[in-house]
């Protein structure tokens, strides 16, 4: 019966992992380089859980070169997790020529598994006191790939070069708990316990569920935290592949309900005033997801996020350039002090807004208190 219900979930785990890595190879947001990456890691992943699953419904010799190449997935997956660390960390926004080179242990192994022995057919016990052991050394070699690459991500993760992330700061933080430490954790804790049977330490369960499982738990781990933020991997306004629904009473209420607090916290808290306030920091302080503010602003407001931030940030001139307690001050101080980040992006936005200059506005207000 377990053994029924775990096939099962695996079964699920493939059509998650191929529908979605569909979906973010062809419709990839606006993080494009991440996208990829994250569609290749889940095909590559429904691989390895085929190849799991044939093997534990004891299909593996019927389907034998599918069991032989999938010991080689490691090794590109590895890869594309140290891609998307550097992507994630805005070190890499596209691919180079140079970028191949990291795909020689993945070449090295190809030849070794054609050329070095016969997977199918080995018949040694599997331990390194039978050295010579093709597959032992072979395994081994993964071994030391797995740990230069893992041991980059940590290193690079850990250290300030983070903080030249396009991202923002939370995001990024966000994105490396999600995405990168789970696979570390995960491969870890496989790699560990492998080493242990491989050696003749029994553990409590079957290798082959074993690692049945832990690819399964990676993958349903991906996909929810890849679900939990959509935006930042689909496109998910024009051109989205799901249509959008007609809300009900209850997402109505919850949505004026939002809204209220998003005009309360702008009125109280005043978090226009930095200038780098962005949707991700606002959906943070108010525990609201960055997509369903922006759909919010744009459907209850009918502006963009930029806009209604402008719009606070433009009454926030205004209040300073009528009060006398603020005449020693230049008019583009007042601005930067109000959350604008330069002289033009003032210029522009007040001259759209209020259909005059700062200047003129000043001098009309003085002409004319009653304004």
């Amino acid at each position: 019966m377990i053994d029924a219900i775990l096939q099962f979930l695996i079964g699920i785990g493939i059509l998650q992992s191929l529908l979605l890595g569909s979906v973010l190879l062809l419709n990839h947001g606006k993080n494009r380089l991440i996208s990829l990456l994250l569609g290749t890691i889940l095909l590559l992943a429904s691989f390895l859980l085929l190849s799991e699953l044939l093997d534990l419904l004891d299909m593996g010799q019927s389907f034998k070169k599918i069991r032989k190449y999938s010991i080689l997935l490691d090794l590109v997956l590895i890869v594309l997790i140290w891609w998307l660390t550097l992507s994630i960390t805005g070190k890499k926004t596209k691919f180079s020529k140079s970028d191949f080179i990291h795909l020689l242990p993945f070449a090295i192994g190809l030849v070794w598994l054609e050329t070095g022995f016969n997977w199918y057919g080995n018949e040694s016990p599997g331990t390194f006191s039978h050295i010579p052991d093709a597959i032992g050394i072979f395994l081994a070699y993964k071994g030391v790939v797995w740990i230069v690459y893992v041991g980059s991500c940590i290193q690079f993760i850990s250290s300030k070069k983070l903080q030249t992330s396009n991202f923002p700061n939370k995001v990024r933080k966000r994105l490396v708990r999600k995405l990168i430490w789970p696979f570390i954790g995960i491969s870890s804790i496989s790699f560990f316990c492998f080493w242990l049977m491989f050696f003749g330490i029994d553990l409590p369960i079957d290798s082959d569920y074993l690692g049945a499982i832990l690819i399964t738990v990676f993958v349903y781990f991906l996909t929810f935290s890849i679900l939990w933020e959509p935006h930042l991997f689909v496109r998910t306004r024009r051109g989205s592949l799901w249509p959008k629904y007609h809300r009900s009473k209850i997402d109505s209420t919850l949505d004026s309900d939002h809204l209220q607090r998003l005009r309360s916290h702008l009125e109280r808290e005043k978090p226009y005033l930095d200038q780098k306030l962005s949707l991700y920091a606002l959906s943070e302080s108010l525990h609201v997801s960055p997509n369903t503010i922006s759909r919010i602003i744009n459907e209850q407001l009918g502006q963009s996020f930029n806009d209604l931030i402008n719009t606070y940030r433009l009454e926030e001139v205004k209040q300073k350039l009528i009060d006398p307690e603020h005449d020693h001050k230049t008019i583009l101080a007042l601005a930067f002090e109000s959350g604008f980040q330069s002289k033009a992006s003032f210029n522009r936005v007040f001259k759209k807004m209020e259909g005059k200059t700062p200047s003129e506005y000043k001098e009309s207000f003085r002409s004319h208190p009653t304004l």
